[in-house]
């Protein structure tokens, strides 16, 4: 299962002021422009404290993950990075983190372009390196089915032997599922569609070339959660993250 979800502001700045200024309509969902108008709109002093910390709580994550799957010698991609906020400090600690974001801008913003290997070209078009790990952290909701079922085929390609694909995005919860249903025509008036939030099932339906290994859900400061099943599925009642891993 899967519902759209909609943003008004995202560390300050108006999305729906900004869709309004591009001609973008609020029923889809942000393009290449949008978000390169976003970036260019962002500065580090904008950089909201709560985003931030957030952010922390998440780079700590990625490190337990990787010392999991794969250790510091293991050579990993993050995908749709955006500024960096957090995998620059695990860069500098030794860690082997290529980052791919198409907005070349954003990851000027706190310096990651300096910092790394950066890819600012389509996933497709990397061609000459294998990753061990890569990881995608808020970034799939962003993409339609079709360039979901895509991104796991080039996930799939871009993998070595035995590699791993973690994903970290928003959970879907019965909290959520109610409020979509019971505001979304005041929803599409005032917001703008920001993505989809999708169940385990519609990842596991898509993951065309890598076997599912695990899914759980975190806590806003990344403590995993224990939640209930309906009919066999985990779920989740409120709004929170979930982590799922897949293999080659």
């Amino acid at each position: 299962m899967k519902i759209p979800f909609y943003q008004t502001t995202w560390n300050d700045i108006s999305l729906v002021n900004l869709a309004g200024d591009l001609g973008h309509s609020l029923e889809a969902l942000p393009d290449a422009k949008f978000y390169a108008a976003y970036y260019e709109k962002l500065s580090s002093s904008q950089i909201s404290e709560k985003w931030k910390t957030s952010k922390k709580y998440q780079t700590q994550w990625l490190k337990e993950q990787i010392e999991k799957y794969g250790g510091i010698q293991a050579k990993i991609l993050s995908v749709g990075a955006g500024t960096g906020i957090i995998e620059i400090s695990l860069i500098k600690a030794g860690y082997d983190i290529h980052l791919q974001e198409y907005q070349e801008y954003s990851l000027k913003i706190l310096g990651a372009n300096n910092l790394t290997t950066c890819h600012t070209k389509d996933l497709k078009e990397i061609n000459d390196v294998k990753y061990d790990i890569i990881v995608v952290i808020a970034m799939t909701y962003a993409l339609s089915d079709k360039e979901l079922k895509s991104f796991f085929n080039t996930c799939s390609t871009l993998l070595s032997e035995n590699g791993k694909l973690i994903i970290l995005d928003t959970s879907l919860s019965w909290w959520e599922i109610y409020a979509y249903f019971r505001n979304k025509s005041h929803y599409k008036k005032t917001h703008l569609l920001w993505g989809a939030k999708r169940g385990i099932c519609s990842f596991k339906g898509m993951a065309n070339g890598l076997k599912f290994l695990s899914h759980w859900y975190y806590s806003n400061h990344m403590k995993k959660l224990n939640v209930k099943k309906f009919m066999g599925v985990p779920f989740n009642l409120t709004p929170h993250w979930q982590m799922m891993v897949f293999q080659k």
